[in-house]
């Protein structure tokens, strides 16, 4: 026996048959601009409603046109009729399309392409924009500091499979209240002003791969209805150069062994991304012997607490994967990352004679990728230039510590130059 079809499966069936039509048309009509212009969102959100007024009244205007004037009117009925039912599909499919809300929210600085130091003021605007109504609930906006610091341990018990653990550490949240509670009318574009003050002593920004250290602004528009609407926007937070006294004679690090003296001089410690430091190797042989090469290297060397107290020496890093060559030696506290960021080959072979100084200048670049000195109990990031002499019995170094900062580089010079003396006239 054959079983009726029940009433509301079939009115499925046809809306289903009829969206799909509707589908079919709107594809082909997509190529015609002026049927886009009259329908309107109508014609892309309910195509069905649009297709069924048009088979409606082209149905009705057939029937009509038939009656009256045979096979031609027909033809103008089904025309005529279709075109008035796509109208009034559309007119109807208009009211049956939900409104999408816009609402956007933007953080506005006063100056945009600067960068801050401690103790400068951060001002700018929240800007918010909406073409509907909005029952606000206040704007806030925050100042944040965060810290991500990195280290690698085992990965499935196995120690030749390693795999990067990394924590974060909240530095500062500030937080500041930009608008009031209230209705935001239809078509609002208002801006709302905020401003920070740094702290005197601040971390800087620094975008390393074990250490980093990021600063951003968050403004958050609460609703009353709805998802809150948010933004962010980073900060570049540079590195001050301290001051440290200035020497004349430079500074020396020195390595005494049995087999010679060697001395690292660098003109100055203190220097800025982007800049050059110089200084020289010098060589003092306690007996004649033969060297392979004189070598100077500029490293930073990041450091983790946490760890299993070895040193990985980074060969070759690739940037854009985060995929990195190693070597893994045990030694120091924690986890130590060794990165070689510049270097320079100052000769050899060559023979060495007993109390025969022999003196190697040197230039080396510091690169710009916002990676200063700084210092926490969660991780440190540290610059050194090591001088190398290479020879049979071994290789012999000579480290000394630079601090690198983001900050003005005339700024660290003039912290750098020594007072002039003054006469009678308080003039130099």
């Amino acid at each position: 026996m054959r079983r009726p079809v029940p009433q509301m499966s079939r009115r499925r069936d046809a809306m289903s048959i009829l969206q799909q039509w509707g589908m079919k048309a709107q594809r082909w009509c997509d190529r015609v601009p002026f049927l886009k212009i009259l329908f309107g969102k109508s014609w892309e959100a309910a195509p069905g409603i649009v297709l069924a007024g048009s088979a409606a009244l082209g149905i009705i205007g057939l029937i009509g046109g038939a009656l009256n004037r045979g096979a031609a009117g027909a033809l103008v009925g089904v025309l005529s009729g279709g075109c008035l039912g796509a109208i009034v599909g559309g007119l109807i499919g208009r009211t049956k399309v939900p409104k999408e809300e816009h609402v956007s929210l933007a953080i506005e600085l006063a100056r945009p392409e600067a960068q801050y130091g401690a103790g400068e003021v951060i001002e700018g605007y929240v800007r918010v924009s909406s073409d509907t109504r909005i029952k606000s609930r206040g704007v806030r906006v925050y100042l944040a500091c965060r810290g991500q610091f990195a280290h690698d341990q085992p990965s499935g018990g196995r120690q030749d499979l390693r795999a990067l653990v990394r924590r974060t550490k909240e530095y500062l949240v500030q937080e500041v209240k930009a608008a009031p509670a209230g209705t935001l009318p239809r078509g609002t574009n208002a801006a709302y002003r905020f401003q920070f003050t740094l702290p005197r002593e601040v971390l800087p920004t620094h975008q390393g791969y074990a250490c980093t250290i990021e600063w951003s602004l968050h403004a958050v528009l609460d609703r009353e209805e709805g998802e809150p609407v948010r933004a962010r926007r980073e900060l570049i937070i540079a590195a001050t150069p301290p001051a440290i006294q200035f020497s004349q004679e430079g500074y020396q690090a020195v390595r005494p062994t049995e087999l010679c003296q060697l001395a690292l001089v660098l003109e100055r410690r203190v220097v800025a991304e982007g800049e050059e430091i110089s200084g020289h190797v010098r060589i003092a042989p306690h007996e004649s012997f033969d060297a392979d090469e004189v070598r100077v290297l500029l490293l930073r060397v990041e450091n983790n607490p946490q760890g299993e107290n070895h040193i990985v020496y980074i060969r070759r890093w690739d940037a854009t994967s985060g995929q990195f060559e190693a070597e893994a030696r045990p030694g120091g506290l924690g986890t130590t990352y060794v990165w070689l960021e510049d270097e320079a080959n100052l000769g050899g072979p060559f023979h060495l004679e007993l109390a025969q100084t022999k003196v190697f200048p040197f230039t080396l670049k510091i690169p710009k990728n916002w990676r200063p000195s700084f210092s926490t109990p969660e991780g440190s990031v540290t610059w050194q230039v090591v001088g190398l002499v290479g020879s049979r019995g071994g290789d012999i170094r000579v480290a000394q510590d630079v601090i690198v900062h983001t900050g003005a580089p005339q700024i660290a010079r003039v912290l750098a130059e020594p007072k002039r003396p003054q006469g009678p006239s308080g003039r130099a």
